[in-house]
């Protein structure tokens, strides 16, 4: 009996160090492949900004959607700074999902709304609407009132209710950058057959910001924010730029996504019935374009069009990532069938196996390491010189990885320009291995538990407040503001 177990403690000791040699070896192929894009992206981007003709294209006319749940003391400014976008033709539908707080009396107020009848086909069934809104001030303003059906639901009304083939979904609380719709549409009308667009979202907390306006960049002063600083700018600098080459992007950020409505119209919207959106979304229009043999291009660009407050409290980024967690296991549940399935290409035989060991299966593989080898190096099986060394390579290559995202960030991006800032977001990729990240991984392990235990729900996810930080800022803009040239007041 001791033999069985003594060889169960060896065999999945090499497992984990095979594991851990396969899926850094893939993140550095991701890295790679995002590196060329990243600085072809910034290139373009300059050139783009001295190209006036850039602006004057015909770029098609956009819906952005943004459904709002209890965002009283925010929506007004929300609202205000989207209608303040660079872009050409564009309509805002904003979803009031049964706040139980003044949001639409704010936008009736705020915008002179008035009813009107409710014209336009309902494609995607929704919850209830009560009532639809126009703008004596914009007319490319509607607001939609409707019965309480959740954020996807919420998207789902402002799609039926949407005029344009191209909808951009937006949170309310989040600021998109000025020229966020005309570098997310760029992709749509160079390359051929692009469904979806994603983008890089930057961490906004503790950033110099007016009206709705990033002027300056800044790293967080909380010790959670800052390490959310390190990792958006891995996540997708390489992770999900990388899959661009691969052709398996597969997910699109519910904080911004660019979407082809058609294509999600006709794979029936978004799901109510999951906390995971984004990700299901992006995966049902992987599954139905393949599953029907069409040509399709879902991609991500690394230019940051848009900045969310992340959390600042210990048990609300829990939540936040043990929901994250269980809508992956839902989502990947769900469309299971793609899973090593040629007619699937890279997506079934490589992304999907992929995001189910490396992201799905990644905490219980790392828990059970925690209590695989201390127990082989306490029976003798495995060597405390080798455990040494697989530790240190473990943290080296996980600093390698985050320290090249955060060099190819800034040479390439420039996003933050005090050399303050920069030496802090290496400290903190220092800091993200030893104790944050063992919390990371039991936080997606309550997100099994929560699943199996049939949780749909999405905790509630407290803020600081946009609205608050700017006012709690505002001697600061006395003086900074000063020192900012009008080209820094204009960068995202």
């Amino acid at each position: 009996m001791n033999d069985i177990f003594n060889n169960i403690i060896y065999y999945f000791s090499t497992f984990i160090v095979c594991y851990f040699i396969g899926l850094n070896s893939i993140y550095f192929i991701l890295l790679i492949f995002s590196t060329p894009q990243v600085f072809k992206r910034a290139r373009q981007a300059e050139l783009e900004e001295e190209d006036l003709f850039f602006y004057s294209k015909p770029f098609p006319p956009v819906t952005i959607i943004a459904p709002a749940f209890n965002e009283a003391p925010i929506i007004e400014a929300s609202v205000t700074q989207m209608m303040e976008l660079k872009y050409p033709n564009f309509e805002i539908v904003v979803v009031n999902d049964g706040s139980k707080d003044e949001t639409l009396e704010v936008l009736i107020n705020a915008f002179d709304l008035y009813l009107v009848p409710a014209a336009f086909q309902v494609k995607i069934p929704t919850s209830g609407i009560k009532g639809v809104y126009r703008s004596h001030k914009h007319e490319n303003l509607m607001v939609l009132d409707k019965e309480n059906g959740g954020k996807a639901d919420s998207l789902n009304a402002g799609i039926n209710a949407s005029q344009f083939a191209y909808f951009l979904a937006l949170d309310a609380d989040t600021l998109i950058a000025e020229d966020a719709l005309y570098r997310s549409m760029a992709p749509m009308i160079t390359e051929k057959d692009v469904v979806a667009v994603g983008g890089t979202v930057g961490v906004i907390n503790n950033c110099l910001f007016r009206h709705g306006r990033v002027l300056k960049v800044r790293f967080p002063k909380n010790f959670y924010a800052g390490i959310q600083v390190v990792e958006y700018i891995r996540a997708y600098l390489f992770g999900r730029v990388g899959w661009n080459w691969l052709g398996g992007n597969m997910v699109i950020s519910g904080a911004f996504g660019l979407f082809n409505k058609q294509k999600v119209i006709d794979c029936g919207g978004y799901l109510s019935d999951t906390v995971g959106e984004d990700l299901e979304l992006t995966l049902k229009l992987h599954h139905i374009q393949m599953k029907e043999g069409r040509r399709y291009k879902i991609v991500s660009i690394p230019d940051t069009v848009c900045w969310t407050e992340v959390p600042e409290d210990r048990k609300v980024l829990a939540r936040q990532r043990e929901r994250w967690h269980r809508g992956l296991i839902d989502s990947l549940i769900r469309h299971r069938e793609m899973c090593f399935n040629p007619k699937y290409g890279i997506i079934g035989l490589f992304t999907y196996p992929f995001f189910i060991l490396g992201e799905l299966l990644a905490p219980v593989i790392e828990v059970a390491g925690w209590i695989c080898f201390p127990v082989g190096l306490h029976l003798g099986i495995v060597d405390l010189n080798f455990f040494a060394l697989f530790i240190m390579a473990s943290v080296g290559l996980s600093l390698l990885l985050t320290f090249a995202s955060i060099l190819l960030a800034q040479v390439a991006m420039g996003r933050y320009h005090s050399d303050k800032d920069f030496l802090k977001m290496f400290l903190f990729t220092v800091l993200e291995n030893f104790g944050y990240r063992q919390m990371t991984v039991l936080w997606r392990m309550n997100g099994f538990i929560k699943y199996a235990l049939g949780s749909k729900s999405w905790g509630e996810m407290k803020r600081i407040g946009l609205k608050d930080n700017q006012d709690k800022d505002d001697e600061l803009f006395e003086g900074e503001e000063k020192e900012l040239s009008e080209d820094t007041k204009e960068a995202s």
